[in-house]
């Protein structure tokens, strides 16, 4: 970043200065400016009955070319000046909100933040299981399900075994003029649906024995792989921090330097002044003529 302007330098005149004569000029150049635009371009004289006499104040500017010279030449001083003082307050803004790099210190770039591992889900260990065992477990799952539904309370067989010891032989309904007899032959005695209840209550408890063995060994399965991938996100979380802190510190040294440089920058535009070019310096000098009366 260079402080450069063709209206700065280091000799001219102070901010202030280039204000006041600025100022100057501009009350000078409106003088002019009244003194010709009020300049009489008739001289009039009334005739009436008694003679001639004025008819209005006659007001001439001496040499009008060099006037409007003058003028001119003194409105230029005015905007040149106030062009420099706007070049050296652009500088100063500009040196305020530089950037580290803008200031000529690199820094690079900060470390991306590595994507971590995502955590398993334990639905998924099902997958890590061979072949064979993901159809026993299946298979186990299923049978425990769908025996337990006929084997628990409310489930089909203890419904059979409940109207088997209540059922009645002999039974009555309302017929249309009086009760009719209804007799109930049980066609599968109650000891074979007790030996089918008991026989699927002894394999459900050996299948479910079974697939709680698969749950545990699932759930063990899934606690393994979390922390091994817990284990990962640790390694690839703290290798990331080790750069992200070594990037920091030389940021923050960056930033020091990069400040220093800046109030070096300030001081070196503050100094500076604006420049008069040789073609406004007589104007200059007249416009400073009034200044110091």
């Amino acid at each position: 970043m260079k402080l450069t302007s063709i209206f700065l330098g280091n000799q001219g005149l102070s901010q202030s200065e280039a204000n006041h004569t600025a100022n100057i000029a501009k009350e000078i150049a409106d003088d002019i400016n009244n003194e010709i635009s009020g300049m009489s371009l008739f001289k009039k004289t009334l005739h009436d009955k008694f003679g001639k006499v004025p008819y209005n104040t006659v007001s001439v500017v001496g040499d009008l070319p060099k006037k409007c010279l003058e003028e001119g030449n003194i409105y230029a001083l005015s905007a040149w000046l106030r062009e420099g003082i706007k070049a050296k307050a652009a500088m100063i803004q500009a040196i305020k909100l530089a950037n580290v790099e803008d200031l000529g210190f690199s820094v690079g770039e900060a470390p991306d933040r590595t994507p971590l591992h995502r955590l398993p889900v334990e639905a998924e260990m099902i997958d890590l299981l061979s072949i064979s065992e993901r159809a026993e477990y299946l298979s186990v799952e299923a049978r425990a399900a769908h025996i337990g539904k006929k084997i628990h309370p409310n489930g089909l067989i203890p419904s059979w075994r409940e109207q088997l010891a209540k059922t009645p032989p002999v039974s009555f309904i309302q017929g249309e003029k009086d009760y009719m007899r209804v007799e109930s032959e049980p066609v599968i005695k109650s000891s074979e649906i007790n030996d089918l209840f008991y026989m699927l209550q002894k394999e459900h408890r050996e299948v479910e024995s079974r697939l709680n063995y698969y749950k545990a060994k699932l759930h063990n399965m899934f606690n393994a792989e979390t922390v091994r991938v817990q284990g990962l996100n640790a390694k690839l979380s703290h290798e990331h921090n080790t750069l992200a802190l070594a990037w920091r510190g030389q940021f923050e040294v960056a930033c020091q330097q990069a400040e220093a440089k800046r109030a070096e920058m300030m001081k070196e535009a503050s100094d500076l002044k604006v420049i008069v070019p040789e073609s406004l310096q007589k104007t200059l000098d007249y416009v400073l003529s009034f200044s110091r009366k």
